[in-house]
């Protein structure tokens, strides 16, 4: 008994000792990332659509690729892969993005709007129809990786990024900025994976349930970057770069991390996930692009719903499994 209680002191430590790392970590990809955006003159939900949405997608990113390893070796990883970018980008679009709503307000322009709700929607229908024979090919998880290439040369020359980085001499002070960014980003990856570890772990021990491991421990933990980017970005006053992180990540979920693990060997799709779970999240990201729409900002009436449809969305799923 007592090597038992020592064992959970031990996985208690890690998690506090992880989420402290968490904030650290983002806190300081936060302050780089504004530095930069500051720097070259460009909106914060840009970066967060673009550099801050592909580092705190790099525990779905490792999830898919190491599930495709795996299924190319003779291992079936496909409902494991599958139901990590379903989960997370749920999680992300309703639960998360109610979290940090209820912290702050969260805001973007009607051209981003426009632009970047239109790729979050179109991206859920691509992964409904390169799935709807039941397996995304080798040559459908191309396809996705370069439909997202194409998204994010044309957030460039939108921005007209280039021309801003020439107009601007290098600065010692921007160099630190990037600097930041990247140390953030890296302690938010490892200090997410203790984390996960340390929950998992914690949960064997407790004898809970496999199901409940997956939707709240490696489900929500994956999530755990966003989360902790987001929060931090709202309390420096930053809700463009708040909002672009998760509708980025989203994005960057659906297209880049599962075409990176389909290209090894392809993943079969379950028919709940075409008939419900994608439906599902194409109207929750409706519902929040329709808050958006009315003022672009979503205040904390709103924030609070998107919190009471994830919970619905999670009792029918689990009236599902059982």
């Amino acid at each position: 008994m007592g090597a038992i209680i020592n064992g959970m002191l031990a996985e208690l430590a890690f998690l506090v000792l992880g989420l402290a790392g968490l904030w650290l970590g983002a806190d300081l990809a936060v302050k780089g990332a504004i530095g930069i955006s500051r720097y070259l003159r460009i909106g914060g939900l840009f970066i967060g659509l673009t550099i801050m949405s592909i580092g705190t997608s790099i525990p779905e990113i490792a999830v898919s690729i190491s599930g495709g390893l795996d299924r190319l070796a003779g291992l079936e990883t496909s409902g494991l892969v599958i139901g990590n970018k379903i989960g997370s980008c749920m999680n992300q679009i309703t639960l998360i993005m109610g979290i940090v709503g209820l912290f702050g307000l969260l805001c973007m322009t009607k051209r981003e709007w426009r632009r970047d709700g239109a790729m979050l929607l179109a991206s859920i229908g691509i992964f409904f129809l390169a799935g709807m024979d039941g397996f995304i090919s080798v040559l459908e998880g191309w396809f996705l990786i370069a439909i997202y290439l194409a998204y994010l040369i044309f957030l460039f020359k939108d921005e007209r990024l280039r021309e801003k980085v020439r107009r601007r001499r290098t600065e010692m002070q921007v160099i630190w900025d990037v600097l930041d960014l990247v140390a953030g980003l890296v302690v938010v990856m490892f200090a997410s994976t203790i984390i996960i570890d340390s929950g998992v772990s914690l949960a064997g021990q407790l004898h809970t349930s496999g199901i409940l491991i997956g939707i709240f421990i490696v489900g929500l933990g994956t999530g755990l970057p966003e989360l902790s980017v987001s929060l931090t970005a709202i309390r420096k006053r930053e809700c463009g770069l708040s909002v672009g992180n998760l509708v980025g990540s989203n994005i960057t979920d659906i297209l880049f991390s599962l075409g990176a693990g389909a290209v090894f060997a392809g993943f079969l799709v379950e028919p709940s996930v075409l008939y419900f779970d994608l439906p599902a999240l194409f109207l929750m990201s409706l519902l929040v692009l329709g808050f958006f729409g009315q003022t672009f900002k979503l205040r904390k009436q709103k924030a609070g719903i998107l919190i009471l449809v994830y919970v619905f969305y999670f009792a029918l799923k689990m009236g599902m499994l059982f």
